[in-house]
């Protein structure tokens, strides 16, 4: 209970004894670090048991439960069928995780929680590194756990928190190194570890280190002794599994696991848009308050920039670091053909690092102010909350209660699994097919129009198409009255069909 001790008594204490404060968060350094991690499980977890989404929760959570049942945990299956778009490192984790908790909701993103809280440690740890402020690494820390991109995907079944854990422990290392060359060892073991995760992603360490080290003029790292031999270390756990993949499937494993997942991206677009200015969209809509904030900072800094008296007083190097690291990220990610929002994730310890060391610069210079300071920053994280909040009702998927219950039905009146399951102007086929557990069948409605459809089989559609088949009632009309209705929700339909269905003829429009 140490942790709650530590937050009644700095609760306590009046802001503007900004000596004490940080005398008495040096004092119990452990203990505040244990109180912040405690705060991140609570909001992390927050409807961890809601229905998996599709685009690509639901193809993930489905690999795991395929590749258990096949009983071959070491080459991943979708519906019978080799999977290798993404490294083993977090399906081998929820694996373990959905054996010790059942095949729930919150077992698969457990772990994208857990290595989410360690990004949030790590970046506590990295300020800590940098600089001998207490305040600063708890302003990274809030910051970035209520940055609403980070505090929506990073809580979902995703890769993106595994391979950003790498980053920072490899940049953790790399900075502890530098007094102590023994640290150096880790390096390259922490970038394996981030590409078991989501592979070439993970090689944003190398840009972001020789930015540390041009702006630090600390280069003695490339002669290191302890490095390289951690290097051997890193090939060591890397090279099993895709030998073995490799051995196993030849040609068609790298075909899908590089050439397609990372070179095609690049150069194709392959979901969404390639406008330039895609990631500026997000980060306008979905980075509040910390984008408005980083403006002013901006606009501070240029300001001072171009004032003798302050110009040399910056700490250029700590601010430069961080605040090019996130732009390198941005900007790389704007070049690719294929932009997704998750991409840019890397880039928001980055940015939550330069907000903190701005704020460790400006509490040092205006001192008496400095609790004015940290007084603005807890305001910016209570917005910061409630933006995180407004953030997933925005992402979320409000149809994914209506699938997920679509596919239990299904699933459970399906004892051959011969009998189809086909979605009707419906695309959204990952959630309806992992609880299924089938493998549906997208029929495009110009596609099918006025052609016969053999039965059995069960068909979803969108309410809007099932109006060819029934009334506002919800019950078959006409040569469809043989139709059996077994659910009808707000957006989809469920129905089932023991005759040859001839479909009807679809507008074009």
């Amino acid at each position: 209970m140490e942790w709650l001790i530590v937050f009644i008594r700095f609760c306590q204490l009046k802001f503007n004894k900004m000596r004490a404060t940080n005398h008495f968060l040096k004092e119990h350094n452990i203990g505040l670090q244990i109180m912040l991690v405690a705060i991140a499980v609570v909001f992390l977890c927050f409807n961890i048991a809601r229905p998996l989404v599709d685009y690509d929760e639901a193809t993930y959570a489905k690999v795991v439960v395929d590749t258990l049942r096949s009983g071959d945990l070491w080459t991943f299956t979708l519906s019978g069928h080799g999977w290798f778009e993404k490294p083993p490192m977090y399906f081998w984790l929820a694996m373990g995780s959905i054996k010790l908790f059942g095949v729930h909701e919150f077992a698969f993103r457990l772990p994208s929680i857990i290595a989410s809280i360690f990004c949030l440690w790590l970046v506590f740890l990295i300020i800590k590194e940098l600089t001998q402020d207490p305040v600063a690494p708890i302003v990274a820390f809030l910051v970035l756990l209520f940055s609403p991109p980070f505090f929506v995907f990073l809580s979902e079944m995703r890769m993106d928190s595994g391979v950003i854990l790498g980053i920072l422990a490899a940049l953790l290392f790399f900075l502890k190194g530098w007094p102590k060359n023994k640290f150096l060892f880790w390096v390259f073991p922490a970038i394996a570890f981030g590409f078991m995760f989501k592979s070439v992603i993970v090689f944003l360490i190398f840009p972001i280190v020789l930015i540390y080290s041009f702006f630090y003029k600390q280069w003695v790292w490339l002669s290191s002794k302890y490095l390289w031999r951690g290097f051997l270390l890193s090939a060591i756990l890397l090279a099993p599994w895709h030998v073995a993949q490799t051995l196993r499937f030849g040609w068609s494993f790298w075909n899908d696991y590089f050439v397609y997942q990372v070179f095609h991206r690049s150069v194709s677009t392959l979901t969404g848009t390639n406008n330039y200015y895609d990631y500026i969209r997000i980060l306008w809509l979905y980075y509040s308050p910390w984008l408005w904030l980083l403006m002013m900072l901006l606009v501070l800094f240029l300001g001072l920039a171009l004032s003798k008296k302050w110009r040399s007083k910056i700490p250029w190097r700590q601010l430069a670091a961080p605040s090019l690291t996130a732009l390198l990220i941005l900007a790389s990610f704007t070049l690719l053909k294929t932009h997704l929002s998750t991409y840019i994730l890397p880039a928001f310890p980055f940015l939550a690092m330069f907000i903190a060391l701005s704020f460790c610069y400006f509490s040092s210079v205006l001192r008496r102010y400095a609790h004015l300071l940290f007084f603005a920053i807890l305001i910016l994280v209570v917005v910061g909350v409630f933006q995180s909040f407004a953030a997933i009702s925005i992402v979320t998927q409000p149809y994914v209660g209506e699938e997920k219950e679509i596919g239990g039905i299904y699933k459970s009146n399906v004892i051959d699994q011969k009998i189809p399951l086909y979605s009707l102007d419906w695309p959204s086929l990952e959630t309806l097919s992992y609880y299924g557990d089938t493998s549906l069948e997208y029929l495009n409605p110009i596609a099918v129009s006025g052609k016969e459809l053999k039965a059995p089989f069960y068909l979803t559609t969108n309410v809007l198409a099932a109006t060819y088949f029934l009334n506002n009632q919800g019950i078959p009309v006409g040569m469809y009255d043989h139709l059996r209705v077994l659910y009808v929700g707000r957006f989809l339909v469920l129905i089932y069909s023991d005759k040859d269905l001839q479909m009807p003829v679809f507008s074009h429009q």
